[in-house]
């Protein structure tokens, strides 16, 4: 199994761990996460991969990253089929994990689960059907 780790920091840097996108949450938490030092991207994720968003910084104790099937987090709208979280955002070892499978749909979104529209949309490449588009 592929494991493709994301660091989560709302530090302007962050050191990248093996086979990951770099993730920096903005200071503000207007404007949501930089990923490869992108405000926000679309992020492609392929079935049979494994994606790690690593927690453990102390700054992301109240951004606890979800995924969801809309991009405004409605009611019964979180996506856990093959996620995975360890411990607490912002402790020491704290990850969320998603096994990404041909069931997986096809349209999710990252999210902060505490603050809305802080994450943007995930494209499963290769599957079809599922989620609600980001207007």
């Amino acid at each position: 199994m592929q494991i493709i780790k994301v660091q989560i920091h709302l530090k302007n840097t962050c050191e990248l761990a093996e086979e990951a996108f770099m993730v920096v949450a903005s200071p503000e938490k207007k404007t949501g996460y930089f990923i490869d030092g992108k405000p926000s991207p679309y992020i492609d994720m392929i079935p049979g991969k494994t994606y790690r968003f690593d927690q453990s910084h102390s700054s992301n104790n109240t951004h606890p990253i979800k995924f969801y099937t809309t991009a405004t987090k409605d009611s019964g709208t979180e996506y856990t089929t093959g996620v995975t979280t360890n411990g607490t955002a912002g402790n020491s070892g704290a990850y969320v994990q998603i096994v990404v499978s041909s069931s997986t749909p096809a349209l999710l979104f990252y999210q902060c689960q505490s603050h809305g529209l802080m994450g943007n949309q995930i494209q499963v490449k290769g599957v079809g059907g599922g989620g609600s588009a980001l207007t």
